[in-house]
């Protein structure tokens, strides 16, 4: 079945991204993590940075994969760039395409393909082009560089004061064309929006309202497109920062899914029952807000657990190689995103992915309180001669023989 045309932003960085981290070689990508990172020399690999405030001022031969609580981008960047973090900067030019998310995403420089950008507030400065199509998701968002190709944008208020190649796709209640806004094509709106064009503003084509959906439908909405990268970019620093516990709770669900499964329904339905009945009680109130935010939290952690033991994410993975985590895990948020889209399947899919994602995570907190898993969790990245971690009820692995001499 062909996808509709607001799937391609979620294929388009999906494919992409696992393309770049499948392909790449274990030891061409460089990983840095820290409390403050500020990366200076040149990196002529693809560089994964993490930390809770990222400065990346060298040249990035490769890809780029930021994320911190404070990212800014300075240094030019030779392939695609996935940055996300609570305020993003990227003011490096991107030769490939720019993935950007954030409670506040600015861009002032070039971006060589396609953009895509998401967040309460986002800014395309007037320094910054895009070579191709832009994709911008926002409360308030402002387009303020010139795009070459189309732009899709939905949010509370767009502002456009530069130049768009193609037509314009506005889902929101707020749209201004500026007066230096230049718009090749049409400009397509949700009937009902506030549209102000000033005088000296350019459209080449028409304005067109576009009636607003009755309801939501099935297949692939702008929002749930948002969401979906917005899931991969959780995943994907999830299997930078914290590999081992990740991987270890993708074998769990391997090595014991009765288990898993079971016990993740337990909890799933013991948890909603227990902060009902808190909540009925009036003074256990704020308690049930609380459990149903921990509950909320470990469902959607259950998503990314689930996909990288989907993507084959399991612990000896990682222990091969950190980056095939980072594809597996990027695989399996792709393929989960898509079945999610079938109707009837997604949603039986859904509440598998909720039932062995929450007992994994269990199983994992529960063997890490008790020291189990330590060798999966402290074992560096390439050791392969140390022992995988037991499961409760498995015996040893037998150590490794001597190798010995042939009989002469």
């Amino acid at each position: 079945m062909p996808l509709p045309t607001w799937g391609k932003p979620l294929l388009v960085p999906g494919l992409v991204t696992l393309a770049l981290l499948w392909g790449m070689p274990a030891a061409a990508l460089r990983t840095i993590s820290g409390t403050n990172v500020v990366v200076r020399e040149n990196v002529d690999d693809d560089l994964a940075v993490a930390g809770n405030s990222v400065a990346v001022l060298g040249r990035v031969s490769g890809d780029l994969l930021a994320a911190g609580s404070i990212v800014r981008v300075e240094g030019p960047v030779g392939g695609s760039a996935l940055v996300t973090g609570t305020q993003v900067t990227v003011a490096g030019p991107v030769e490939g395409s720019l993935y950007a998310a954030g409670q506040s995403v600015t861009v002032t420089s070039r971006t060589g393909r396609n953009a895509y950008m998401a967040g309460e507030m986002v800014l395309l400065e007037q320094s910054a082009t895009v070579g191709r199509d832009a994709v911008l998701a926002a409360m308030r968002g402002q387009a303020q560089g010139d795009i070459g190709g189309r732009l899709w944008a939905s949010g509370q208020s767009l502002r456009l004061g530069g130049r768009v190649g193609d037509s314009v796709r506005f889902a929101g209640a707020m749209l201004v064309l500026g007066p230096a806004a230049h718009i090749g094509g049409n400009v397509y709106y949700r009937q009902g929006a506030d549209i102000q064009v000033a005088d000296t503003a350019v459209i080449g084509g028409r304005l067109i309202a576009q009636p607003a959906p009755a309801a939501p439908r099935a297949g692939l909405g702008f929002w749930r497109i948002v969401m979906a990268i917005g899931l991969l970019i959780v995943a994907l620093v999830l299997a930078l920062l914290v590999p081992a516990p990740l991987a270890y709770a993708a074998e769990s669900i391997a090595r014991r899914p009765g288990l898993a499964f079971a016990l993740g329904v337990a909890i799933i339905i013991g948890g909603a029952i227990a902060s009902t009945l808190v909540f009925i009680t009036l003074v256990g109130i704020p308690l049930a807000l609380v459990m149903w935010t921990v509950w909320g939290l470990w469902l959607y952690l259950a998503n990314v657990v689930v996909a990288a033991f989907v993507g084959g994410g399991a612990a000896r993975t990682f222990r091969r190689s950190p980056s095939r985590l980072v594809a597996a895990t990027a695989l399996g948020v792709l393929i989960l995103v898509l079945l999610g889209f079938v109707p009837i399947l997604g949603t039986v899919v859904r509440l598998l992915v909720w039932s062995f994602g929450v007992g994994a995570i269990a199983m994992t907190a529960y063997w890490l309180a008790r020291g189990r898993p330590a060798a999966a969790v402290t074992a560096p990245v390439e050791a392969p001669a140390a022992e995988a971690p037991r499961f409760p009820g498995e015996p040893p692995a037998e150590p490794p023989t001597a190798p010995t001499s042939p009989p002469e």
